[in-house]
């Protein structure tokens, strides 16, 4: 047996025709790229995303800072 895995005889997937589209027109999202445009699209949005997330950490961590460090001071002065 060769280093295969046993579907020798069957053609590679770009090569196969696809059923849904057997009148040989591409979907709409095909023809305007709408896949790559979606990569674009979901990088842009996780990275829109973690600069939320860390701009509001930053809020966040801060404002609990400065609380723990009110209640230092104050329980020193006690």
């Amino acid at each position: 047996m060769s280093g295969r895995l046993g579907n020798v005889d069957r053609a590679p997937p770009a090569a196969r025709p696809d059923p849904a589209h057997r009148d040989g027109r591409r979907p709409a999202a095909a023809r305007r790229g709408g896949a790559r445009a979606g990569r674009r699209y979901a990088k842009l949005g996780v990275l829109l995303a973690s600069l939320v997330s860390a701009a509001l950490a930053t809020v966040v961590l801060r404002a609990r800072n400065r609380h723990y460090r009110r209640l230092r001071t104050d329980n020193a002065e006690v």
